[in-house]
């Protein structure tokens, strides 16, 4: 499998990942997918189980309360990637 260069270069930007090896790197890039999510969209709903890990390389992620929508996020993740 061909992994793109900069899946490479996106992984190792964060953290946990950053200390791999290229080899190590690849097998984890083999494995990722990208998505891209619109304002309002959900990722995931509280309670879910989940079967995959997310990472924001940029924009903005709120996260919420499912049953209190009306009250402010528990918190937002912001990210600039490359920044």
């Amino acid at each position: 499998m061909v992994i793109d260069k900069s899946s490479l270069l996106l992984l190792n930007d964060i953290p946990i990942f950053n200390r791999l090896k290229l080899d190590e790197l690849e097998i984890v890039a083999q494995h990722m997918r990208l998505f891209d999510f619109h304002p309002g969209q959900v990722v995931f709903k509280e309670g879910e189980h989940a079967n995959a890990v997310c990472f924001v390389i940029s924009g903005e992620l709120e996260v919420l309360k499912e049953k209190e929508t009306d009250k402010p996020p528990i918190g937002t993740i912001l990210c600039s990637h490359g920044a």
